[in-house]
């Protein structure tokens, strides 16, 4: 299973099956309407990889490609969980917004980092193309601060794949503090993190001009 340190788990798509009433019980803030019965049929393909299912909801007209469900998640934030790369391609035929935040400010790429979902991470960093696009994309900080790299940082799993990924784009802020003070490098030793710690020395250990920006 995975185990993550150091960093708050913020509001994940994985979890995100609460109720509104369910919520407030438990004096929780619900700043969200809950989704029409449509938009829920929508959340719940995009969860399971249903990409026809999401395909056909799309273009029914009846949902928007952007919805958010009580928490802020979108399609794009539960696709990405499950590593659903299928349906990640039909979000993106729709012009989903890649910038979509859920309340604990994780964009997709935060949910990859903390999945290790790697099939979407790629998808995203090659629909974005652009090294520039990559860095805005990547220097997205949640509630705590953390950006996705962060997160990968933090996740203690039998594979680092979107660590790499992430590295590999030769943008990703390592030099970036949380909001403790800690940069991914410093997260990675605090969680005994030794894969992430490996792969984060070795860039240090590289020419600076193949290093990623900080």
């Amino acid at each position: 299973g995975v185990q993550t340190c150091a960093l708050p788990i913020s509001t994940s798509a994985s979890d995100s099956n609460m109720s509104a009433s369910t919520k407030r019980s438990l004096g929780g803030q619900t700043p969200h309407p809950e989704p029409d019965e449509q938009t829920k049929l929508f959340f719940k393909a995009a969860k399971n990889g249903q990409d026809a299912e999401v395909k056909r909801l799309l273009a029914s007209g009846n949902v928007s490609v952007d919805s958010r469900d009580v928490d802020s998640n979108s399609a794009l934030h539960m696709a990405c969980a499950a590593d659903h790369s299928r349906v990640l391609k039909k979000l993106l035929a729709a012009k989903v917004k890649l910038t979509l935040r859920n309340d604990g400010g994780e964009t997709c790429m935060h949910v990859c980092a903390r999945h290790d979902s790697d099939a979407c991470a790629a998808l995203v960093l090659k629909v974005l193309g652009k090294p520039e696009k990559h860095r805005v994309l990547l220097s997205f900080a949640d509630a705590s601060g953390a950006t996705p790299l962060h997160v990968a940082a933090a996740v203690r799993r039998s594979t680092h794949n979107v660590l790499a990924r992430l590295l590999a784009t030769g943008v990703a802020p390592v030099g970036a503090p949380d909001n403790a003070g800690l940069t991914p490098l410093l997260v990675a030793a605090q969680c005994g993190n030794f894969e992430a710690l490996k792969q984060l020395l070795a860039l240090r250990e590289q020419p600076p001009d193949r290093k990623s920006v900080v």
